[in-house]
């Protein structure tokens, strides 16, 4: 049995790492705006841009796993919201390391989430892995300096290791939810050209891909956390029509998402097509794309 602290782990993909952990019998904190029962998850109240009583709970862990920000995709960027995004990452994740520095007993692995992201926008022909420099636009660089601020913690002789998360597909309100919904109106489709890479995973993958992170003590610290088999949008639409029995008829054109979401479209628009290097080298594998729709559609 591990004990340990979870921030974001009320969200999609925090809450089904909670669950695992707890099923599998270890004693996890969950790091949240508001405080519940005690149990197993234990709640304890933070604020992620103050250092404060919360940071006790990390005294003594054995892991923590730092999945807590801002939605970054389908926002329709502003100056202050990409300072909200920035932030909602950056300054937490400071703030986690210095929680560490205060403790009398650290945790052996810090899991600090980063997505893939951080290659910027990669063509089918170029696949990315985990040794690919980054890209230069907002999300990349924002997930350089956030890799950068978990890196910190290695001076505090703790082990750091960022899971680079594709977008991640199964039931619930998750991601596909959203995409699911156009096609079961029957005016689904791609967007814009179809060809940006979406480099996707399966939930219940995604969540024994963190756990291998703070249960295996050779993994590296950069690892795509994503399926061997990425997908352009068009076919990732296609995919999802023939799953829902609906149309694949329609386009949503560029300029009509540049015009709801700003620069934020950006992130629509474009993509990469990253591969797991560390895990499928590691043996680990994943859910194919068709049975991961069947279950969660």
């Amino acid at each position: 049995m591990k004990r340990i602290v979870v921030s974001g782990g009320s969200g999609y993909i925090g809450s089904a790492l909670v669950r695992h952990l707890v099923a599998r019998g270890d004693d996890v904190t969950v790091l949240t705006r508001s405080a519940g029962a005690e149990g197993n998850p234990r709640r304890v109240t933070w604020n992620p841009y103050e250092v404060g009583e919360w940071a006790a709970s990390l005294d003594g862990a054995d892991a923590v796993v730092h999945l807590a920000g801002e939605r970054a995709v389908g926002s329709r960027y502003t100056a202050a919201v990409k300072q909200r995004i920035y932030d909602s990452r950056i300054l937490t994740t400071r703030n986690v390391v210095a929680a560490f520095a205060k403790a009398q007993r650290k945790p052996r692995v810090f899991v600090s989430a980063s997505a893939v992201g951080y290659y910027g926008d990669r063509p089918a022909s170029h696949p990315v892995d985990e040794s690919s420099p980054p890209g230069e636009d907002f999300l990349a660089r924002l997930c350089v300096d956030w890799e950068a601020e978990s890196q910190k913690a290695e001076a505090l002789g703790v082990k750091v290791v960022n899971p680079r998360i594709g977008v991640v597909l199964g039931p619930g309100d998750g991601p596909l939810k959203v995409m699911a919904l156009p096609f079961r109106m029957f005016v689904g489709g791609k967007l814009g050209s179809g060809e940006q890479g979406i480099s996707w995973i399966y939930l219940d993958d995604a969540v024994r891909a963190l756990a291998l992170c703070v249960d295996d003590e050779s993994m590296p610290s950069k690892v795509n956390v994503c399926a061997p088999s990425p997908a352009s949008n068009a076919e990732l639409s296609a995919a999802i029509a023939k799953a829902l029995h609906r149309p694949n008829l329609f386009t949503v054109p560029r300029f009509g998402l540049k015009a709801i979401f700003g620069e934020g479209a950006q992130t629509i628009l474009t993509g990469q097509y990253a591969v797991p290097g560390v895990l499928s080298a590691r043996g680990v594998s994943t859910t194919p794309l068709a049975e991961t729709l069947a279950r969660s559609l």
